[in-house]
Order: C-alpha cells, then sequence, then structure tokens
C-alpha cells in the first residue's frame, strides 16, 4: 500500500463536520493546520494553531510513514505507532501498563461519547450523568453525554442524524447544574451541592448508575463543581456515585492528573488546546480498577463509526468489533500535541509557576481601574494536590474578560462577536489576535466574555528566552491595547446604549 497524501490534508483528515477546511484553509472555528507565526496567540482556551517546529516535526514523521508503507501495510503501522504513542504517554506521566488503559477518541466529544455508552453499559433502567455549568464545556458534550450522535459526520465517515441516540436501548438521561447565574456571578457552591444530591438521591432509589462529570477545567477556569464538594459527595455515596473527569482543557500538571488517577477516576484529556495540536484529538486516561469493569461492557454496532481497534487496549472485548483501518489525521494531531508536551515537560516547576504567577499579576495590575474591562468571576483552583503550592496549574491560565464602552456599559453578544472577528482575522488590526471565543450569558440583555489562554508552546517560550516572561506580558497588554482600540471604535460608531455592568 502506498499513501501519497497531502500533509495539510491528512492533519484535517479522520474527525467530524468540524474540522474541514474551507476554501481559506479553515475549519469551523476558524483555525487551520499550518503555523501562523505572526499572530498574537491567545486562543488555546478554543483551539490552539500548530507550532512552525511541531509543523516540521509532523512534516518529517509523515515521510516516514509514507516510507513504512514500502514495505507495511497501512494498518499495521497505525497499530504500531498507536501504541508507541501510548507508551511514550504513560513515560511522560510516570505510569506503568497495568497503572492505566488508554483509549484515543478523534475528539474529546468522542470521548465523553464513549464514557455515556460505558456508563449506560447493560443496565435495564437509564443512566444518569450529571454536568455543572454544561454551557462551559465543548459544544456537543451535552448531546454526547445522553449516548447521543453529536455531530452529522463521525470520525468514520458515516452520516447520522445529531441529537439521535447511538444506542436505541435504554440509553443514559443527562443533567446540568448551574453553577453560574444568568449575570456570569457563581452560585454558592452549597447550593450547587444540594442539587446534585438531590439528583444523586433520587436516580439511587431508582436503581439507576450514577455518573458526575467534574469539569477541570471549564472554558473560563472553574473546576465544577468546585473539588471540596466533590469530596463531601463521594464520602456521603460511596463509589455508587462514579466520578468522570473531564480535562480536555488538559491544563494539568503531572502530580496532579496522576492524582486524579490515583483515586480511581477516569480522565478525559486533549492534545489540541493546552498542548497546541491542530483540532482535534482525544484522550480517555483509564485506571485499571476502571477498567477491570468497563472492559466487558458491550457497544452498539454503530460504535465502529467512531473508532478504529488500534485506538483501544486490546483487552477490551470492544477493540475485537472495531475496524482494522488507520486514521492518520487522529496520529499525526497527538504526535503535534506529544511533540509540545515532550518540550514542556522539560521545564522546571520553579520557572513554569514563575511565568505563569508573573503573567497573571501583570494582568491584574493592568486591569485595576480600567474601565474597557471587567473580570468575570472565578474562584481559586483546587484539586487533590491543593496542598501543592509550588505547583504551575494552582495558578490560572484563562482570564475571561467582559468587554464595557468607557462608561462601564457591557457589551452586547453581537458586539462582542465583531470585535473578536475583527481581531481574529487581522485585517483590521494588523496581525490576527487569536483569544478565546465567547462564552455568553442571559443576564442584563445578553453579554459575553472573552477569554485570554496560556498555552504550552507560550510558556515554553517564556521559560527558555532570556526576555521570555517580559516577552509574554507584552503579547497580553497588546491584546488589551487593541481591544480597547476595538470598543472605542465600535463605541463611536452606535448609539444604542449598552446594558450597564452589574
Amino acid at each position: 500500500m502506498t499513501v501519497s497524501f497531502d500533509i495539510d490534508d491528512v492533519l484535517a483528515s479522520g474527525g467530524d463536520e468540524r474540522i474541514i477546511l474551507d476554501a481559506n484553509g479553515l475549519n469551523r472555528y476558524h483555525y487551520g493546520v499550518t503555523p501562523r507565526p505572526l499572530d498574537l496567540a491567545l486562543s488555546s482556551t478554543t483551539a490552539s494553531t500548530i507550532s512552525a517546529p511541531a509543523y516540521e516535526h509532523v512534516r518529517g514523521y509523515f515521510d516516514r510513514l509514507v516510507s513504512a508503507t514500502k514495505t507495511q501495510d497501512m494498518s499495521e503501522i497505525y497499530a504500531d505507532e498507536m501504541q508507541r504513542l501510548g507508551t511514550e504517554i504513560r513515560t511522560l506521566y510516570g505510569w506503568e501498563a497495568e497503572d492505566v488503559d488508554l483509549v484515543f477518541g478523534a475528539s474529546g466529544t468522542d470521548i465523553h461519547l464513549f464514557t455515556a455508552l460505558l456508563q449506560a453499559g447493560n443496565s435495564d433502567r437509564p443512566a444518569l450523568a450529571i454536568t455543572v455549568e454544561g454551557s462551559e464545556t465543548g459544544s456537543g458534550v451535552g448531546m454526547a453525554m445522553k449516548g447521543c450522535h453529536f455531530m452529522g459526520l463521525t470520525s468514520g465517515g458515516a452520516q447520522v442524524v445529531a441529537g439521535q441516540p447511538v444506542n436505541l436501548g435504554t440509553g443514559i438521561q443527562s443533567v446540568c447544574v448551574p453553577a453560574r447565574t444568568s449575570e456570569g456571578g457563581l452560585r454558592k457552591d452549597s447550593e450547587v451541592e444540594a442539587d446534585i444530591r438531590t439528583l444523586v438521591t433520587a436516580a439511587h432509589s431508582e436503581g439507576r448508575k450514577t455518573l458526575l462529570i467534574v469539569t477541570d477545567v471549564s472554558k473560563t477556569g472553574l473546576i465544577c463543581p468546585e473539588w471540596s464538594v466533590v469530596e463531601r459527595l463521594r464520602s456521603q455515596f460511596g463509589p455508587a456515585l462514579e466520578i468522570f473527569v473531564d480535562a480536555c482543557q488538559f491544563r494539568l500538571s503531572r502530580e496532579s492528573i496522576r492524582a486524579y488517577i490515583a483515586q480511581g477516576y477516569p480522565v478525559a484529556v486533549t492534545g489540541s488546546k493546552f498542548f497546541a495540536g491542530p483540532a482535534f484529538s482525544g484522550l480517555l486516561i483509564c485506571p485499571k480498577s476502571v477498567a477491570r469493569r468497563w472492559r466487558h461492557h458491550r457497544f452498539p454496532i454503530e460504535i465502529k463509526n467512531y473508532a478504529r481497534q488500534a485506538e483501544w487496549p486490546d483487552s477490551w472485548s470492544v477493540s475485537a468489533t472495531l475496524p482494522k483501518t488507520a486514521n492518520l489525521g487522529l496520529l499525526l494531531r497527538w504526535e503535534a500535541a506529544m511533540f509540545q508536551m515532550k518540550a514542556f515537560s522539560n521545564l522546571s516547576s520553579e520557572r513554569l509557576l514563575t511565568c505563569v504567577r508573573g503573567f497573571s499579576d501583570a494582568l491584574d495590575a493592568r486591569l485595576k481601574g480600567e474601565p474597557h474591562f471587567q473580570k468575570l468571576a472565578t474562584r481559586a483552583i483546587r484539586r487533590p494536590t491543593s496542598q501543592h503550592a509550588d505547583l504551575w496549574d494552582q495558578s490560572p491560565t484563562i482570564f475571561p474578560l467582559v468587554l464595557c464602552s468607557k462608561d462601564q456599559n457591557r457589551l452586547s453578544v453581537a458586539q462582542t462577536l465583531e470585535i473578536y472577528q475583527n481581531l481574529a482575522s487581522g485585517t483590521k488590526v494588523g496581525p490576527a489576535i487569536r483569544l478565546g471565543q465567547a462564552v455568553s450569558f442571559t443576564g442584563m440583555g445578553g453579554f459575553s466574555a472573552l477569554r485570554l489562554g496560556l498555552s504550552a508552546p507560550l510558556l515554553v517560550e517564556a521559560a527558555t528566552r532570556t526576555d521570555g516572561l517580559s516577552h509574554l506580558i507584552g503579547q497580553g497588554m497588546a491584546a488589551l491595547d487593541a481591544l480597547v482600540d476595538q470598543i472605542d471604535a465600535l463605541s463611536s460608531q452606535t448609539s444604542k446604549p449598552m446594558p450597564r455592568r452589574a
């Protein structure tokens, strides 16, 4: 078998319609698969643009794969490479093969679908999945956690109906508990906890399986629900309440992700946000204690449209039912992410913490008395590793901002979107300034928050350049300056009053 695909085409293959490139080489989120070195890239909360070094690494890697097809079938090469990738991930995080099973998926949303189907299992009653502040996770996650098709095209190329159950059997019910008010403020932890407890108690009285999805971290940097809430609920309900950690932002230190696994919690991550691989790439890290229960679960036949045999452990029953084909796009996207993960792992914790805190402190200082921005409410980050104050992931790397006019009126959703698009296109500001897409709220007539996000490549550069931290801070200040210019220009064009900030 001979492969002759263009690398850019391959990088944008093997996913749902979100990954398809338009005539301008951009996907649905306006990101491509080639480097954009002139961009000011603070958008990793939504998606990332591959770096030039990572792209060159993947190009060389792809050439070697193509060359190998002269003597070996691509399906065999793919199986070997996915196994090698899994081994490298285990090594990077200090796990042995007997510690975790790894399941790869075309996106984080695919991983949520797999988890929903696993949780539903063979029960004769619908399982219950509880998410907290579902608007701050992936757009298709709500449908995926109901065991439904979440897009019209699967990673295997099958046309499906979004919203229709993958398995027409018992399935799974998904309920969302809000963590924020309509004004963007935070609900009390006690209120969130009471809502979850009521749902779990009712489900257990009906003999239904219950899964709580802990988001680490959300689109605006929250851990939902707050970790102390998780601990109290787990203490009350024990193993009857299963925990699944949605860490698809992958803003986790080695110590934090190991702590989740040590407590027996499966973790979903992606390589396309913090670690800046091209969108999309997903991974389920499953502790062996959970894998032993899940590996024999039956899947609906439709799973073959979402997965390939080499992406699942051989010991899982579903593996034997999956096609032995290759998803080179998924492999290359993960290879790009691994390139950044390895570079990031070489940084000292002390230097990383200095860069993360330095950027956060500079941003806070700039925002004091600045009328154009309102910081969206967040809380201190707490995890099982919170006693370690020296971990970089205890400090925020996502910074959500509500845009305001000079007289502190919040901009509308439409106005914020216009500014976001102007900056991303670069047509009115010079080089493109890429920020995280807006998260919207219904209060005060409707408003939204844009997000500045630190990524692994930005932190590697900040930690290794002589002037790295000042350069990183300068990028953040340049983004804020451009936002101010856009806000003032927009405000001068309209006489329509904007909603007052709370």
